[in-house]
């Protein structure tokens, strides 16, 4: 594939529409010998993609709309709530059929995990970054769907996300706080950016009634790789540290010579993993519940 093709399809997330590949002087000349040549495909009438797109973007397209709600996060790299569902954005007086696919929607990149339905959002796009890709809606427009469509405490965690990885700025928050109903618009103020991960916002916002305090990402010295400085995800009371094992960046060995140095510096440690959070929070709760009984000598 010629390089200002592959380019011109990379930056509108391998999937785009012939008209707006055009705008980047991809000729039609250019996407026909691509096409022939196997390395594009056709996905409807006047769109292509590469092998590369994802499948939800493509049924977005099939489906005469755009990725939206927890989908569309997701595509960006976002937290999405773990909903399922791919959501879609059609036009309010969008009318037809959907399209018909011409080529199998197997060609293109699975999801990471299996859809269990899709749903339709008859509505406009009210925050559109002239920017994103052709197939999805802002950050800002996905959020607000996504506030509908996941308890509240997920989508607090979405929001977190987005404001960490720097796709959501304040005003954006500006923009969302309008977009939503009033029973909504409280769970903006609980946001914070310095959320690491979606499971790292989860456990904050469900510690949050059990504790006095409750910090994120606090520094501690010593507990880091080789005696060098770290920081422990979550710090309830001042001394309960909560280590959530989302991530694979530490082996077994690591974390043991983490919680030494933790227990060293006069505070206690505990480790979650994702299943606890995510589905059997009960637990969890009565183990903070009970460990937050015991605090070290010289603490309260």
């Amino acid at each position: 594939m010629r390089l200002h093709v592959e380019s011109a399809l990379r930056a509108s997330g391998y999937l785009a529409r012939v008209a707006d590949l055009s705008i980047n002087g991809v000729t039609p000349g250019d996407v026909a010998r691509a096409v022939t040549a196997g390395e594009l495909f056709r996905v409807t009438r006047g769109w292509v993609a590469t092998p590369t797109a994802s499948q939800t973007a493509v049924l977005a397209v099939v489906h005469r709309g755009k990725l939206t709600g927890p989908t569309a996060l997701a595509s960006c790299g976002i937290w999405d709530g773990g909903d399922r569902r791919i959501h879609v954005q059609v036009a309010r007086h969008s009318v037809g059929r959907p399209k018909v696919l011409a080529t199998p929607i197997a060609r293109y990149r699975a999801p990471d995990f299996a859809p269990t339905g899709l749903v339709r959002h008859w509505t406009n796009e009210l925050h559109p970054v002239w920017t994103d890709p052709s197939w999805r809606v802002s950050v800002v427009d996905a959020l607000s769907v996504t506030a509908r469509a996941v308890p509240r405490d997920q989508f607090i965690a979405c929001v977190d996300s987005a404001l960490h990885n720097r796709q959501l700025d304040q005003r954006g928050v500006t923009a969302l706080s309008v977009a939503l109903p009033d029973r909504l618009r409280g769970a903006l103020r609980t946001v914070d950016a310095r959320a690491e991960s979606g499971l790292e916002s989860l456990a904050r916002v469900r510690l949050a009634p059990l504790a006095r305090s409750v910090e994120l990402q606090v520094p501690m010295p010593g507990i880091g790789n080789g005696g060098r400085d770290g920081r422990v995800d979550i710090l309830l009371n001042g001394w309960l540290a909560i280590e959530l094992d989302g991530d694979e960046f530490h082996t077994l060995a690591q974390n043991r010579l983490r919680d030494a140095a933790i227990v060293q510096l006069g505070r206690r440690v505990h480790h979650f993993g994702y299943h606890q959070v995510v589905n059997d929070w009960t637990s969890v709760e009565a183990t903070v519940t009970e460990l937050l009984r015991y605090p070290p000598a010289g603490t309260n």
